[in-house]
């Protein structure tokens, strides 16, 4: 599975022990953390199924990266 396969996704398997992400080399409780401060801000939105997290960028979180 990509996890950056529809642009603006990103994908995370629910599993805080991960020593990485699938397909960046970060831990992945760290993306977890990141993707739940975005989450809080309003820049993505989150949907989860079948121990996946699916973060979908919204209008100002693209502004919001755009800007960084």
């Amino acid at each position: 599975m990509t996890t950056l396969g529809v642009e603006g996704t990103m994908v995370v398997k629910k599993d805080t022990r991960a020593p990485r992400h699938a397909e960046i080399p970060v831990p992945n409780l760290h993306v977890m953390n990141v993707m739940k401060s975005m989450k809080s801000r309003g820049y993505v939105t989150e949907e989860f199924s079948w121990q996946h997290y699916y973060f979908y960028l919204t209008d100002d979180g693209i502004l919001f990266l755009r800007s960084y």
